[in-house]
């Protein structure tokens, strides 16, 4: 059967595009995850406590104070309401420079953001 009318060739070499990305998606490699690059860990203190690294953690009530601190980002978690306050950029500058925000001190991103889901934490905490 030719393709005689323009709408036939239109929908004959929108198949043609679709089956090359296709193709051209099938054989692309996976995006990996970066390791060990300018990431950096958190050190999450509960109650006074500072826990670091790859870890997994269960932390009975009463928990009075949850932080977060890492070499870029720092943050405190209420941990009733899952609140977060006073969430900041450090100000320090990352080993590569092309990913440095212009931010030279402390700078909180906002102070407050609560859940509007109004539940509380009553079970164990783990981490």
């Amino acid at each position: 059967m030719a393709l005689t009318t323009p709408r036939r060739r239109r929908l004959a070499a929108g198949a043609a595009v679709a089956a090359c990305l296709a193709a051209t998606a099938a054989a692309a490699p996976a995006a990996q995850a970066a390791k060990g690059g300018i990431c950096e860990p958190f050190t999450v203190v509960v109650n006074g406590t500072a826990y670091s690294g790859d870890q997994q953690r269960s932390f009975s009530a009463p928990i009075n104070t949850l932080a977060v601190r890492g070499r870029y980002i720092t943050f405190t978690v209420n941990p009733a309401t899952f609140g977060v306050a006073n969430y900041a950029h450090t100000g320090a500058d990352s080993p590569d420079a092309g990913k440095n925000l212009p931010i030279d001190a402390r700078t909180v991103i906002f102070t407050s953001k609560v859940p509007r889901h109004g539940k509380t934490l009553t079970s164990a905490l783990s981490l």
